[in-house]
């Protein structure tokens, strides 16, 4: 009489397929939750420039005064950025402005420090925002990267000429 039933070979085939099938789902719930925070936190930055620059363009009053300089963002380090005044108009963060707001980063993600962008107030000729202090005119100008330990990331660039921002999603670089 045969055994109707499965053999120790069959059974251990079926689990490695099962495990191996288990272990490339793994991976792929990693990757798309990293990406996803990644996001998230790339659009915060994109919500925050895009916050500085309405606050430019309305006018808007910092300690009861419009801040001739505009308004921008200024990562301090790879962790946290400010949303700030630029008080003393010089279009760059530095310690006569007036922090409106500190942002910082929740998940091991990191933003390039020591950068920054301004939203001026008022039209000038040669371009409606400064990159750390300076004006290119009329091309696109990376204002703040962030990225991962695994390798992923995504860059935040501003139209020098129109203001546009734009968001662009690296994946992995």
């Amino acid at each position: 009489m045969k055994n109707k039933g499965f053999s120790l070979i069959e059974l251990i085939v079926s689990m490695s397929i099962i495990v191996l099938l288990a272990g490339f789902m793994i991976v792929k719930f990693t990757y798309q939750s990293q990406e996803k925070v990644l996001k998230k936190e790339t659009q915060e930055i994109e919500s925050n420039l895009k916050e500085a620059q309405a606050m430019a363009v309305s006018g808007e009053k910092v300690n009861g005064v419009v801040s001739a300089g505009g308004y921008g963002i200024y990562a301090v380090n790879d962790k946290e950025y400010y949303l700030y005044a630029d008080l003393n108009e010089n279009r760059v963060y530095n310690s006569g402005d007036t922090i409106i707001k500190t942002i910082t980063l929740a998940s091991d993600n990191v933003v390039s420090a020591g950068v920054g962008c301004t939203f001026l107030p008022y039209k000038l000729t040669n371009g409606v925002c400064y990159v750390d202090g300076t004006c290119g005119g009329n091309t696109d100008e990376i204002v703040q990267s962030v990225s991962s330990g695994e390798g992923y990331g995504s860059r935040i660039v501003v139209n020098l000429e129109t203001g546009r921002v734009l968001l662009i999603y690296l994946g992995f670089e």
